[in-house]
């Protein structure tokens, strides 16, 4: 029997993972996808102190050699559930693995838009990664869809490299000011609030955006991409099916991030109340790793 599965190795789960390791703790690390990291893996550089060298990539692969080299079992392999057991939970994956607590940290999936193109041409002009494909629309018009921080980041990262970038907001900008007042000092930046996507147009490639705005008029925008940017909905499947309490923001839990499963504990973007930051991620991580290693 394992002391701690980690289900999900985004920054929360990979903190718990080191953190565990660091408290004697032998955990086992679960990860459906092929890269590590969740959603940091795709941030270029980061935008927090002391970190401003560091890309999301470089973070997540730290995390990861330090939890290994600290002797933590890492699967990359799906969860299909989570069973009470006597002793525990019993989580069913490649392998059935045994443990007396259990951390969630499953993330978020990524929020589509629903309009037509937009899984038709994935991977061939529409993507949700600026600095992953921002150089290959290199002095071409590109269209980032969404008005909070991570849609004004990406933003500005395509501005390195676009001939135009039109952000386009659903309703008002919610970035953060300094976001917005780089943007507006960027010539090549445009900002559309109150403009909704209709149709992203293409065949095989992206051609253009359809949108309308809010007194209804239609918007034709030219573009090469559209890089899309709406947020995140908490991936809480698996607590719901072992019966954790699941609210409109994500997991609840209780002041000590303990789900209704007693031993589960749930952090990181999957939680309902979750600050959204890595150093919210990480201090979940380590309030939860003292949790457990107090009541051993």
């Amino acid at each position: 029997m394992a002391d701690l599965i980690v289900i999900g190795a985004g920054t929360a789960g990979l903190n718990a993972a080191v953190k565990a390791t660091r408290a004697g703790l032998k955990p086992v690390l679960f990860e459906r996808d092929i890269m590590f990291g969740g959603q940091i893996a795709s941030v270029g550089a980061l935008d927090m102190p002391g970190a401003s060298e560091q890309s999301g990539v470089e973070l997540a692969a730290n995390l990861m050699i330090k939890a290994q080299d600290a002797g933590a079992d890492i699967r990359n392999a799906p969860v299909e559930r989570i069973e009470a057991t006597a002793g525990g939970y019993a989580v069913v994956a490649d392998e059935t693995f045994e443990a007396r607590h259990v951390i969630i940290a499953t993330g978020g999936k990524r929020r589509a838009l629903g309009v037509r193109g937009e899984h038709e041409l994935e991977g061939r002009g529409v993507s949700h990664c600026a600095e992953c494909d921002g150089p290959l629309h290199r002095g071409s018009a590109v269209v980032v869809v969404g008005g909070g921080d991570s849609a004004l980041f990406e933003a500005l990262a395509l501005a390195e490299h676009c001939g135009a970038v039109h952000v386009l907001a659903r309703g008002k900008f919610r970035a953060r000011r300094d976001y917005l007042d780089r943007a507006a000092a960027k010539p090549v930046i445009q900002l559309h609030d109150h403009t909704s996507v209709e149709v992203i147009e293409g065949d095989d490639g992206v051609t253009g955006v359809s949108a309308r705005g809010a007194d209804g008029t239609r918007v034709n925008l030219p573009c090469r991409g559209v890089f899309i940017n709406i947020g995140f909905a908490p991936d809480t499947v698996l607590a719901a099916a072992l019966g954790c309490e699941i609210g409109p923001g994500g997991i609840v839990t209780g002041q000590n991030l303990e789900t209704r499963a007693p031993g589960v504990f749930a952090i990181g973007a999957a939680r309902q109340g979750f600050a959204g930051d890595i150093t919210s991620a990480a201090a979940e991580a380590a309030a939860v790793i003292g949790r457990i290693t107090a009541a051993a």
